[in-house]
Parts: C-alpha cells; structure tokens; sequence
C-alpha cells in the first residue's frame, strides 16, 4: 500500500468542530442542580427547574392559579423566548447524559455545603 499525501490526510478531518461547552450558560444551572440533589434530597427534575427558576427564568403570571387562591400570593416564573420549564429540563438532562456539561466538583461541593447548612439551620 501508498502512504497517503499530506493534503490528503488533511481533507480527511474536515468537518465542523466539536462545541466547546465550557462557557455554556447551562452549566451553572446544571452545577446548581446537582447540589440541590445532593443538599436537599430533591429528584433530578426538580433540582433542574428550581435551579432554572433561580438562574434563567424571571418573575411572570402565574400559569395555574389553585381554586380560592387570593390575587396578587402567587407568583409564576417565565423563561427567555418563551420556553417551557420542561424542555430546558430536558435540554440540560440531554446535555449531562451525553457529556458535554462537565460540571465542576468543587462548585458543586460548595453550593451544597452551604444549602445543606441553610436547610438544618433552625430560626
């Protein structure tokens, strides 16, 4: 056998370039939702969306509102370009399954250092 020539070897890797995920705004979602698992015994999908309301979603209507709720005690969350909480959710659970967020240890050993801390504190 030939060896190949190197513009030949060259055109072999051609093709769009791998996402570098790293300064990806769903990494500090993920990072969040991780320690609240682990600080406060929430499900994955909770952990996200309460992570996603604190970090990505600001204050709206509220989408459901409970039989002889008073006007004005609820307060609804709403994310950017009207995206429902449930695909963000599955977006980030996509992203951590396939391993392209790699959230940091560190971060994660902290934030649930200090939730666990606020969730035994007694006032």
């Amino acid at each position: 056998m030939t060896r190949a020539s190197a513009s030949r070897i060259a055109r072999r890797r051609r093709g769009r370039e791998r996402r570098d995920y790293r300064d990806d705004e769903d990494l500090i979602v993920a990072e969040t939702a991780i320690a609240l698992q682990a600080a406060w015994n929430l499900s994955e999908r909770r952990a996200i969306d309460l992570a996603l309301a604190l970090h990505q979603a600001y204050a709206g209507r509220p989408s459901k509102i409970p039989r002889g709720g008073k006007a004005g005690a609820l307060i609804g969350y709403t994310l950017a370009d009207q995206k429902s909480f449930h695909s963000r959710n599955h977006d980030i659970r996509r992203k951590l399954e396939a391993g392209k967020l790699l959230p940091d240890a560190q971060v994660i050993r902290a934030i649930a250092q200090l939730l666990h801390k606020i969730h035994t504190r007694r006032f």
